[in-house]
């Protein structure tokens, strides 16, 4: 993943180029959006329901929003649910854990 000087830098590289990520971090980015797209592309209509792991959600969130500056935390456990709607992804929620307060 990128890294930045200052905190400012990384609010304008919303398009960070795909070169200044790594090679492993780019390998990894296509396959979960390979996986990704693959499971969409087979189930047109209604819900989804995928369980991974934290980093491969924090990974297609990031690549979904272009948002590869930003680092995210995704508990393995926790519920994240996007919708596509209106032509564009909506991220209802991330990282929720409720089901684990005892």
């Amino acid at each position: 993943m990128p890294r930045f000087d200052l905190p400012a830098d990384a609010l304008s590289a919303a398009n960070i180029a795909p070169e200044t990520r790594g090679a492993d971090y780019l390998q990894f980015q296509t396959r979960v959006v390979a996986a990704f797209r693959a499971i969409v592309r087979a189930h047109r209509e209604g819900t989804i329901l995928v369980v991974t792991h934290g980093g491969v959600i924090a990974t297609l969130l990031r690549s979904i929003f272009s948002g590869h500056q930003v680092s995210m935390y995704s508990d393995n456990t926790a519920l994240t649910m996007l919708q596509w709607r209106n032509a564009r992804w909506y991220l209802e929620f991330s990282n929720r854990r409720e089901h684990l307060v005892k």
